[in-house]
């Protein structure tokens, strides 16, 4: 680990809000892309907020697992319950004795990525929307953003908290005056729908770089894997 600490100091209570943990001994989910990184384990993360002074985390079920939460809520209690907190994949199947013990374990929301490799179609988010609502859960949604035009209809209308992942996900370099920003500007404009500003070093930020999109409610997250040695590594889409 490098012995030079950040030069920004990192608030009191600060949150790392989106980190993705493995573990090899896990079966991959048939409709994975991958295993994801071998060395993103708990104990390389411990190294990570050590280094970066942060003591709040959110663990976010990577795709390799599909709805098998396991390895998330292990990561969760590893980590302490006190001070983490999860995102699962569940389908509209799950029973509410299973949600529950998932709210327990420090669950709170239902991750949709709806690119390759995410375990759920988009047919599921108004049952599992309605499912969660109750508990207090939020959906955290990975989508091309400029296809949100095509979805806002359905974001709308959705009972429950909808946190909008990586920025919008731009798969491409957009202006600000494309639809998908414009529609982007809609939902983040209700009140009950936030924007997710992880994985800077995507080429999906560049959207941004001619102007202003405005004042929106964002929670700050970056989006890193954590190896052995307390180095971030950012590998995209797990």
């Amino acid at each position: 680990m490098h012995s030079s600490l950040p030069r920004l100091q990192t608030p009191a209570l600060a949150c790392d809000s989106n980190i993705h943990i493995y573990d090899t001994a896990m079966p991959v989910a048939p409709t994975a892309n991958g295993p994801g990184p071998a060395w993103a384990t708990v104990t390389a993360y411990r190294a990570v907020q050590v280094r970066l002074g942060t003591s709040r985390v959110v663990v976010t079920q990577p795709t390799a697992y599909g709805t098998d939460n396991t390895c998330t809520v292990a990561a969760i209690a590893a980590l302490g319950l006190a001070t983490t907190r999860g995102v699962a994949v569940v389908d509209a199947s799950v029973n509410d004795a299973e949600l529950h013990r998932l709210h327990e374990a420090g669950i709170r929301g239902v991750r949709f990525q709806m690119l390759p490799g995410g375990a759920l179609p988009w047919e599921m988010l108004e049952p599992v929307a309605a499912r969660i609502a109750g508990l207090g859960w939020h959906i955290q949604l990975q989508m091309d953003g400029r296809l949100l035009p095509d979805r806002e209809a359905l974001i709308s209308h959705l009972p429950c908290a909808v946190m909008i992942d990586h920025i919008g996900k731009f798969l491409e370099p957009v202006p600000v005056d494309h639809p998908g920003v414009k529609c982007l500007q809609r939902l983040l404009d209700r009140g009950n729908i936030w924007l997710k500003l992880a994985g800077f070093v995507h080429h999906v930020c560049r959207q941004h770089r001619h102007g202003s999109v405005g004042e929106v409610q964002y929670l700050r997250g970056p989006e890193h894997h954590h190896d052995a040695d307390g180095e971030h590594r950012v590998r995209a889409n797990q």
